[in-house]
């Protein structure tokens, strides 16, 4: 066969590949229309299993979109795996759970949010059996597994069951060789958030600070574990200075019961809960199940910001991942709506962000003390972290709850910006400048100069003034206390808690309980939840255009907008990056 034969049977397979593809999309188009509308009801009988497969939990609050047309369920939560839990632990029906525990994406406080709902599954009589079966089971791995009254392990696993570490990365070594100058202001000393730009190594603050969150995380590590498996934690330390063992190590020091397969649990799980035959339901099938219809209209209002925040993130471009940026105008108008509403007297809002733009953050605070202004309790609950802006958008609510392991505080304000002229020369590119005022180049990719710097600072003390101002006053503290306690630090909750930055411990049910007892409901008293922004269908998300209620640019153009607003030179209220396993 010559070229030119070759190349024309190859165009021909392709021009056929795709003909096949088009015909293919009114059958998929029409499939999703019928998954769609598919209305059976789903039963769940006696004798059946919870499975809960812990990685399958991606955020703290529900999915935006509802994607059953496509998957039958959608991506699980911890708002929702907690709430199937506790109605399992009061469902007849449901007689035990088995966990699967292959890895997660949960952070430490929400694990410690996830074991207490499984010890209320253990307290009303239900076995819960965990299946440990990753190649390298770590601490948060095993942590988890905590909340099974049995524990088995995968024979093939190893354990690194060895205790807490952070990891920071600094990249001052690698600017350097490319030429690359980090002008970075950091308000004030323990602020770390850009350390890995300024530093080649963490500074003695980000250590001192880190050393304290990571003593919080190890103690509450240790403490569960040797109460959960009735050992000294004296013992415990001890296994973890192994570093690394292999299974069977794990069932001799008394970490598991047995070493086994996923049909052994199920065995297990049989003979423990009284069943003959394993039934087994899904977290997601079973929600779908146990949905009850509100017979009143609801009084609490549950609210979720999540993930870095800036001031408008567009909707339009990401509609299936808007959970993973906190817009500050979508929150503030979450809030808004729900104080807006007669029926809402309490709102709960669930912060799990290290912070970002000043701007977006004050939006939030501004709505909430709008709420609170109209006679709304809102009472915030922390998640893994909620620091720096994170913190800002919570202070103005009546209470603040937090875990022990969430990361918080980190009252300060980090600017950051790289100054490329030397990288420019470098490679041989030269760069000119024109400017009509002295310093109308500040936030260009050049140097700042003296009065550059001057400038940025007293921009910075401006917003970390603000920012402690608005700590002192909204939390009733002595600005002199919170000058002491700010400083850009990072804190456990449990620690956070005896500095009066937070106001008791625990998760989202013991917000709820303290919204409750603070409208004079009884705590016990279950009460119908408006959660915002509510969950819209596919159809909803794939025609109608206007994703936020107001008119939205072109996708480019709000892409571009987007882009430039996470990219540009910017005071921020941040956390610092680091990694914590």
């Amino acid at each position: 066969m010559d070229e030119g034969t070759s190349r024309n049977a190859r165009s021909c397979l392709i021009v056929a590949a795709i003909l096949v593809l088009l015909m293919m999309v009114p059958v998929v188009f029409f499939w999703v229309l019928l998954r769609s509308f598919e209305a059976d009801e789903i039963e769940i009988s006696g004798g059946t299993i919870l499975e809960v497969d812990l990685g399958a939990v991606v955020g703290d609050g529900p999915f935006p979109v509802d994607l059953g047309p496509f998957f039958g369920s959608g991506p699980l939560s911890l708002w929702e795996l907690n709430r199937a839990l506790d109605t399992a632990a009061e469902d007849d029906d449901i007689v035990g759970v088995h966990l699967l525990i292959r890895g997660s994406a949960i952070g430490w406080a929400g694990a410690e949010e996830v074991l207490s709902h499984l010890d209320a599954v253990r307290a009303a009589g239900k076995p819960v059996h965990a299946l440990l079966e990753s190649d390298l089971i770590d601490d948060h791995d095993y942590f988890l597994a905590t909340g099974a009254n049995r524990i088995l392990v995968s024979p093939a696993a190893s354990a690194a069951i060895n205790g807490i570490a952070a990891e920071a990365q600094f990249m001052r070594g690698t600017f350097d060789k490319l030429h690359i100058e980090p002008e970075v202001f950091m308000y004030k000393e323990y602020k770390s958030a850009g350390e890995g730009y300024a530093n080649y190594e963490m500074s003695p603050y980000m250590r001192e600070s880190l050393t304290a969150v990571l003593a919080t995380t190890h103690e509450r590590l240790l403490a569960r574990i040797a109460d959960r498996r009735g050992l000294d934690e004296a013992a415990v330390a001890a296994f973890m200075e192994r570093g690394i063992a292999a299974a069977e190590h794990l069932e001799a020091a008394g970490l598991a019961d047995a070493l086994g397969y996923s049909d052994e649990l199920r065995s297990g799980l049989e003979r423990a809960a009284g069943v003959e035959d394993y039934k087994s339901v899904t977290v997601g099938t079973y929600l779908s199940a146990a949905r009850p219809a509100a017979s009143t209209r609801p009084e609490i209002a549950l609210i979720f910001g999540e993930g870095p925040i800036v001031v408008s993130a567009p909707p339009s471009v990401l509609p299936f991942f808007q959970g993973q940026v906190f817009s500050g105008e979508r929150v503030a108008r979450h809030i808004r709506e729900a104080a807006e509403d007669d029926d809402i007297r309490a709102i709960v809002f669930r912060v799990s962000s290290p912070g970002g733009s000043p701007v977006g953050s004050d939006l939030v605070r501004r709505e909430i003390a709008n709420a609170r202004e109209r006679g709304k309790t809102v009472v915030v609950s922390m998640g893994d972290v909620a620091g720096s802006g994170g913190y800002w958008v919570a202070m103005d609510a009546d209470a603040i709850v937090a875990q022990p392991t969430t990361l918080t505080g980190s009252i300060g304000v980090v600017f950051t910006k790289l100054n490329l002229d030397g990288f420019y020369e470098w490679i041989g590119t030269r760069v000119e400048r024109i400017t009509t005022a002295p310093e109308a180049d500040l936030l260009s990719l050049g140097p700042l100069g003296e009065a550059g710097e001057q400038a940025v600072l007293s921009w910075m003390d401006s917003v970390y003034g603000r920012f402690t101002g608005h700590v002192a006053r909204a939390r009733e503290l002595d600005p002199d206390e919170v000058a002491e306690i700010a400083r850009g630090r990072v804190w456990s909750g449990a620690d956070a808690l005896e500095l009066g930055l937070v106001d008791s411990m625990g998760g989202l049910a013991e917000a709820f309980v303290v919204a409750k007892e603070r409208i004079g409901l009884d705590p016990e008293k279950k009460v119908p939840i408006l959660v915002l922004p509510r969950q819209r269908s596919f159809w909803q998300q794939l025609f109608e255009n206007d994703f936020t209620g107001v008119a939205t640019r072109p996708i480019g153009d709000e892409l571009a907008s987007w882009v430039r607003e996470l990219a540009a030179p910017q005071v921020q209220v941040r956390s610092p990056s680091f990694r914590l396993r």
